[in-house]
């Protein structure tokens, strides 16, 4: 399944590979867990959770054909180094857009209640 998602950052299409596509539903689901854990961290003003959670996210969205939202991730964890709330703010809500995005093209699961890698 193709689909294309245009942000700040540009337009990306996102492409599974093929031999993960039965772990969409569950990386997606785990994708919501992060954006909820990064709200609630800008709220907060941890800035030092917002960058761990940045790189962890920016490592787990390419493998799966999610690069749009590795890029995304990048840019929090750079700001978030910077304390810089503004663009911190900006990346979690264009984070939160391309899920909603995505949402049309690909289906969510709700992710298992221990941690995983994904």
């Amino acid at each position: 399944m193709l689909t294309q998602v245009t942000t700040r950052h540009g337009t990306y299409e996102i492409d599974p590979p093929a031999d993960l596509m039965e772990y969409i539903p569950e990386f997606l689901g785990n994708r919501e867990k992060d954006l909820a854990a990064l709200q609630a961290a800008i709220r907060k003003g941890d800035f030092p959770e917002l960058f761990r959670l940045g790189h962890r996210i920016k490592g787990v969205c390419q493998p799966f054909g999610f690069e749009v939202l590795g890029k995304i991730a990048e840019d929090l964890e750079s700001a978030a180094h910077r304390e810089d709330r503004g663009i911190c703010e900006a990346m979690i809500a264009e984070f939160g857009n391309v899920l909603v995005k995505v949402r049309k093209d690909f289906p969510f699961s709700e992710p298992e209640p221990a941690t995983t890698l994904m």
